[in-house]
C-alpha cells in the first residue's frame, strides 16, 4: 500500500503548476492587512457601540470580530508552513506575532503542528486530537462497557470544552496525552535547539498577559467584548474545523505499522458551507474548503488550494467529495466519535465507535 500510495502522490504532483508551490508576498500582505484592518475597525465599532449603549450590536460586532481573529490565525498557521512567504524570517516574525495575540506560543504550535502533518491519522504519533484506543478509553476516561452514566460524563466534558473553545487552550498548556506544553521545553514535538524559540514565545505571552490585564482594569466590558469573546469565538473555530476536518463516523485511523503519509492525509475531509459558503470561504481563507489538498501539499499558499483541488479531482489522480456542514454533525461528532478499537494482528483502517460499542 505505501509503495502504491508515493506513485499515487508522485502523480499528484506532476499535475500541479510548480508557480501553485511560490507565495505571492502581495497576495499575503493582502490577506494579513485585511484581517488586521478589520480587527481594528470592528473593535473601534465596538467601543462606540458600549459608548452608545447599543449592547446587542457591541455583542453582534464581538462575534464577526471574533472569525477575523481565526482568520488571523490561519494567516499564522501559513507562516508555519513556510506558504506566507519565500523568506525564513518574514514567515517566521509574522506568524510569531499574529500568534501571541492570539496567546498561541508560535514556535512550538508551528512544530507540533509539523509533527501532525508528518504523521496525520498516526494513531501513535499524530499530534492533533488523536482518538483514543478501547483500552485507553477505558483506563484513561474512565468509562466502561454499559455504563451510560460513564459515558454522559465524558461526552458533557468533551461538549464544554469543545464548544466554549477552552479544549485548545487546555491542549496548548497541557496536553495529557504527550504530557508536553507548548509554553515550556519538551521532547516530545521539539529538539534542543527550540528551547530558546520556546523562552522567547514565554516571555512575550507573559508580557502580553500583563497588557490584557491593564486593559482589563481599565475598561473591562470593552475589554470582554474587544478581546475575550472574540478569542473564544477564535479557539471555539479551531476546535470545530479540527475535529471536522479529522473525526467522522467515515474517518479511519491507522496504527503505526499499518500507516503511510498519503493514506493519513486522506483520512482527511474538505467541508461546504451551504449558502454562506463563499462568505466562509474568503473569510477563513479556505481552512476548511480544501484541507485533503493541504494535507497531501502544505507548502502551498491557501489561496492556490482552491485551484490545485479542482486540478486534481478534474485529472481524476484525487478523489475528493466535500461534507456539507452543520452544526448538528459537529456535535454528534464530539458526541458518537468515541474511540477506535485496539490493534489487531492484521493490517487495517480503524473507524470511529461510539461508546456504546464498547
Amino acid at each position: 500500500m505505501a509503495s502504491n500510495n508515493r506513485h499515487l502522490l508522485q502523480e499528484m504532483r506532476k499535475h500541479i503548476d510548480s508557480r501553485f508551490f511560490r507565495p505571492s508576498m502581495a497576495a499575503s500582505l493582502f490577506h494579513l492587512v485585511r484581517d488586521i484592518v478589520a480587527i481594528v475597525v470592528i473593535g473601534v465599532g465596538i467601543y462606540f457601540a458600549l459608548v452608545h449603549q447599543q449592547y446587542l450590536l457591541a455583542l453582534i460586532l464581538s462575534v464577526i470580530n471574533g472569525n477575523f481573529f481565526f482568520a488571523l490565525f490561519v494567516v499564522g498557521h501559513d507562516c508555519g508552513h513556510g506558504s506566507f512567504s519565500s523568506s525564513k524570517t518574514v514567515n517566521n516574525v509574522v506568524g510569531f506575532v499574529a500568534h501571541h495575540f492570539l496567546l498561541t506560543p508560535y514556535w512550538a504550535w508551528k512544530k507540533s503542528h509539523e509533527r501532525h502533518h508528518m504523521y496525520s491519522g498516526n494513531l501513535n504519533k499524530d499530534e492533533s486530537i488523536v482518538p483514543f484506543s478501547r483500552d485507553e478509553a477505558q483506563q484513561a476516561l474512565g468509562v466502561r462497557a454499559q455504563d451510560k452514566k460513564s459515558f454522559l460524563k465524558v461526552r458533557l466534558f468533551n461538549l464544554f470544552i469543545f464548544l466554549t473553545g477552552i479544549n485548545f487552550h487546555l491542549y496548548t498548556v497541557y496536553n495529557p496525552r504527550t504530557k508536553a506544553s507548548h509554553f515550556w521545553p519538551n521532547r516530545v514535538f521539539l529538539s534542543k535547539k527550540d528551547d530558546k524559540w520556546i523562552y522567547l514565545g514565554l516571555v512575550t505571552t507573559v508580557v502580553f498577559l500583563v497588557l490584557l490585564v491593564m486593559f482589563a482594569w481599565s475598561d473591562f466590558w470593552f475589554f470582554l467584548l474587544a478581546y475575550m469573546v472574540p478569542i473564544f469565538i477564535c479557539y471555539h473555530l479551531m476546535g470545530m474545523v479540527t475535529l471536522m476536518q479529522h473525526h467522522d463516523a467515515d474517518s479511519g485511523w491507522y496504527y503505526d505499522e499499518d500507516w503511510d503519509y498519503v493514506s493519513g492525509a486522506l483520512n482527511t475531509f474538505d467541508y461546504r458551507y451551504g449558502w454562506l459558503n463563499p462568505l466562509i470561504r474568503h473569510w477563513h481563507h479556505d481552512i476548511a474548503h480544501y484541507h485533503v489538498v493541504h494535507h497531501l501539499f502544505s507548502a502551498i499558499p491557501h489561496y492556490h488550494l482552491k485551484a490545485v483541488s479542482e486540478r486534481l479531482v478534474e485529472e481524476k489522480v484525487l478523489i475528493n467529495e466535500p461534507k456539507s456542514f452543520s452544526y448538528w454533525r459537529y456535535v454528534k461528532i464530539i458526541w458518537s466519535c468515541n474511540f477506535v478499537e485496539n490493534k489487531v494482528d492484521e493490517a487495517g483502517r480503524y473507524k470511529l465507535k461510539a461508546f456504546e460499542e464498547l
